[in-house]
């Protein structure tokens, strides 16, 4: 009878193309699956102590690196070295170069004269006491090299005679420590203008020359 009903159910099958397959009795005796195994695989709980996403305790760790690198970098950075601020006075000089004959009409590192040094991280300023102001920067060998500085000189102009007197001077030095220095200036003059040559005879100078002076300076 087993026999029979399976080919009936399968000439069924062929002929109609509908039919539906019954179980025997040893299909229905089987142990059914439970209906919600599915379930029980997707609500399984995560077990205790084990992280959720492992994506944040990444995003935590790289917060902390950059964190511990940013405090590494800020240790390693070190001020720069700079002098004292305030007056400086100078105490002893000497004219390196004097191609003009001009020594007498000098006013920038006389011995007796100050100049005022202000600035920070590395950069400084020097005012002159003739109203001068020299912007310097100091390297790590504590050398300092400053802008050339540009004026025009008034002696043409006091004396009422039609020409320029343009002067430019280069200053460079080093620091000792930071309250002495040595500094050297050297001035180049020229002249332009119909008068440069009476200019020159009453000066007794030529026009192009240079002037350099070597000076030693101490905070004040």
């Amino acid at each position: 009878m087993h026999t029979f009903t399976l080919s009936v159910l399968f000439a069924m099958g062929t002929f109609t193309g509908c039919a539906t397959p019954v179980g025997t009795k040893d299909d229905a005796e089987a142990t059914a699956l439970p209906d919600d195994i599915d379930s029980q695989d997707d609500d399984d709980p995560v077990e205790d102590g084990q992280p959720e996403d492992d994506s944040d305790a990444d995003s935590d760790a790289d917060a902390d690196a950059d964190a511990d690198a940013d405090a590494d970098a800020d240790a390693d950075v070190e001020e720069s070295w700079m002098p004292t601020q305030g007056t400086w006075i100078v105490q002893s000089s000497v004219l390196t170069i004097d191609e003009c004959g001009l020594e007498d009409v000098v006013n920038r590192g006389e011995p007796g004269t100050t100049l005022a040094l202000s600035g920070a991280d590395g950069a400084f300023n020097m005012l002159f006491e003739a109203g001068e102001n020299v912007a310097c920067e100091v390297n790590e060998d504590f050398e300092f090299f400053c802008s050339p500085t540009s004026t025009i000189d008034s002696t043409a102009t006091d004396m009422g005679m039609d020409a320029d007197i343009p002067v430019v001077i280069q200053t460079e030095g080093y620091f000792t420590d930071e309250n002495a220095m040595w500094m050297e200036s050297v001035v180049d003059i020229d002249c332009s203008g119909p008068a440069c040559g009476l200019i020159q005879i009453l000066l007794g100078t030529s026009f192009p020359c240079t002037m350099a002076m070597a000076s030693d300076l101490v905070i004040d």
